[in-house]
């Protein structure tokens, strides 16, 4: 595509979700009328037939930047039995021996890994893309370290991993998956299976820069137990075999299904060449929210039953039973402590039908089947405990709850005033100081703590979960709704202990850059027609993309490659010897600074 700031601007609010095709498309009209001359602006207003035909503006659009930027990245397909709500369903899904009934064959569109892996590498001369979205900005040498570190603190999670036999460490990036379901339309949600560096992680960038979507699938399709079972079963399979191919570096010979390529595709052309240089990559692990755990691993141990937790013996009390095994119980001699559920523990004692279909991903154990600190925490446990310590302070007359905003301005004066001698008030203090520090900790840690932090955490961790026990069994006997004890005070007492004793800052783990992504994906997604969604959102996505790596392929060969690091905004803005003519808040920000009207 011939340069242009306007059709650059123009492709960015179609690949980001601000702006449907036929807008895009107007507004071109509309800049050629004023006697805009570039090309690509021109091209822009000749979709659909210069908007006379506005439903196959989309279509041309992809024709016209197939390969953009030289990137050749596009959707894979793959059939799957769906569920439909019409009567237009295929024999084999309508057969009585058939445990998938109401089905039929789907052809949907996949983003590989492998695939995506190879063109964020050769997006950029300089690896600026690859850097920062699968290196996050590490080198080579803080890799390997992160790996000895795996096998020396952690050896459950790395050990017989294929991928390490015989491969230089410094050379082998460590991939995180991620599932979860996020409503794109009005009462229509879409599950997304996406993939991210966990060296990534801890960077604050635009996450579409650092998570790649791989699958999109709409809910409602596969809402029985046993199409769900099935779809995330194949989705497996695929994102193994994809995985597989990344450990060996090399581009595959054969589709999926074992498919010979069309001889002149990129994907023939490509045919045992190099994925990304020497670099390769390996599942490191999963990650998700509580529910994703159990619906992705068919786990029978989870939050709703009597046996709530997958990677130990604890359980629910009941009134008709209470066992020694109770959740509740955080003491350093919890009986449940003694009973870790490993990886061999769970394939000798899950029945083959109800095993993980993540078992045939190379290096998938249940040790790293990660819990999220997020949800368990920032979106649980912590709002417990702002809120119970609001209501207690309601309860002892510290705040009238009548004008709270007011109130919690000078609560801080009246908590300096005197020391206090409240039992419960002090517990409270406790219970939320020890979160927050434990909170700070990891946000001042990179992606390794040290021996002394990672222990401070756990102490933290505990001394908060075992503060709320104290006030919870004081509020339950006298009758006084408050510090409920939930199955997450169980998971975050798990992270304590997982922390303490591989050092891992669990933030790489949490879902924080995901589920941005979740929303930046639909923002996508309602710019797209339902019926097409699907590759829609994909193709626009790879047009971002290609953007925004060639984007920053010329900000590190223009005026950012001679940039120390220490420069002011000011600095950087003034340095930027690009044309004004762009519109875009960037260039408007430099206007200002210079002065230029």
């Amino acid at each position: 595509m011939p340069h242009s700031h306007a059709a650059e601007e123009l492709l960015e609010m179609i690949g980001s979700g601000k702006s449907h095709v036929a807008h895009a498309q107007s507004l071109a009209v509309a800049m050629v009328r004023d006697g805009i001359p570039q090309e690509a602006v021109t091209a822009f207003a000749s979709l659909g037939s210069f908007g006379a035909h506005e439903s196959n503006a989309e279509r041309d659009l992809h024709r016209w930047l197939r390969g953009l930027y030289g990137v050749t990245l596009e959707p894979y397909f793959i059939d799957v039995m769906l569920e439909k709500d019409d009567a237009d369903i295929d024999d084999i899904g309508e057969q009585e021996d058939n445990p998938l009934k109401g089905t039929a064959s789907t052809r949907i569109p996949v983003l590989l890994p492998h695939e995506v892996f190879s063109a964020i590498h050769s997006s950029s001369d300089h690896q600026v893309s690859f850097g920062l979205s699968m290196l996050g900005r590490h080198s080579p040498a803080a890799i390997k370290q992160f790996w000895r570190h795996l096998q020396r603190y952690v050896p459950e999670e790395v050990k017989d991993h294929p991928a390490l036999a015989g491969c230089d460490l410094s050379e082998m990036i460590q991939l995180l998956i991620h599932f979860d379901g996020a409503e794109m339309y009005k009462n229509s949600e879409y599950n997304i299976w996406s993939f991210s560096s966990a060296l990534s992680s801890l960077l604050d960038v635009d996450c579409l820069e650092t998570q790649f979507v791989c699958c999109i699938l709409p809910q409602k399709a596969m809402q029985q137990k046993q199409v769900k079972n099935y779809v995330h079963k194949e989705i497996a399979r695929l994102m193994s075999w994809s995985f597989k191919v990344l450990q060996s570096g090399k581009f595959p010979s054969t589709g999926f299904y074992g498919e010979e390529f069309p001889s002149t595709s990129c994907r023939a052309k490509r045919s045992g060449t190099a994925l990304a240089g020497e670099w390769k990559a390996c599942f490191y692990g999963f990650r998700g929210d509580q529910k994703a755990r159990r619906e992705c691993h068919y786990f029978s141990r989870h939050y709703n039953c009597i046996q709530l937790c997958d990677r130990c013996c604890a359980k629910t009390p009941t009134e008709k039973h209470m066992d020694d095994m109770n959740f509740k119980n955080f003491s350093a001699n919890a009986p449940f402590l003694l009973t870790a559920i490993d990886h061999n523990m769970y394939l000798n004692t899950t029945p083959s039908a109800e095993l993980s279909p993540w078992t045939a991903m190379p290096g998938w154990k249940i040790e790293n089947t990660f819990f999220d600190w997020m949800h368990i925490v920032l979106l649980g446990i912590a709002r417990d405990v702002v809120a119970a310590a609001i209501k207690l302070m309601a309860m002892r007359g510290v705040i009238s709850m009548t004008n709270l905003r007011l109130e919690l301005k000078s609560l801080t004066a009246w908590i300096k005033k005197e020391r206090k001698s409240d039992e419960e008030l002090l517990q409270m203090a406790v219970v939320v100081r020890a979160l927050n520090k434990a909170q700070r900790l990891l946000d001042h840690s990179d992606l390794l703590m040290t021996e002394q932090d990672s222990t401070r955490f756990n102490e933290l961790v505990q001394l908060h979960l075992r503060t709320w026990q104290r006030l919870a069994l004081k509020f339950e006997a006298l009758g006084i709704a408050l510090c409920k004890i939930r199955p997450k005070h169980h998971y975050l007492q798990h992270i304590g202990l997982y922390v303490a004793s591989t050092r891992v800052n669990v933030r790489i783990h949490q879902n924080f850059n995901s589920e941005s992504y979740m929303g930046k994906m639909k923002k996508i997604a309602v710019k797209c027609h339902s019926i097409s969604m699907m590759l829609r959102v994909q193709q626009r996505y790879v047009l971002y993309l290609a953007l925004s790596w060639e984007r920053a392929k010329r900000a590190s060969t223009g005026a950012g490659a001679a940039l120390t690091g220490k420069e002011t905004l000011e600095e950087l803005l003034l340095c930027d010897d690009r044309p004004l003519s762009s519109s875009s808040a960037e260039y408007a920000k430099r206007r200002c600074i210079m002065g230029i009207k």
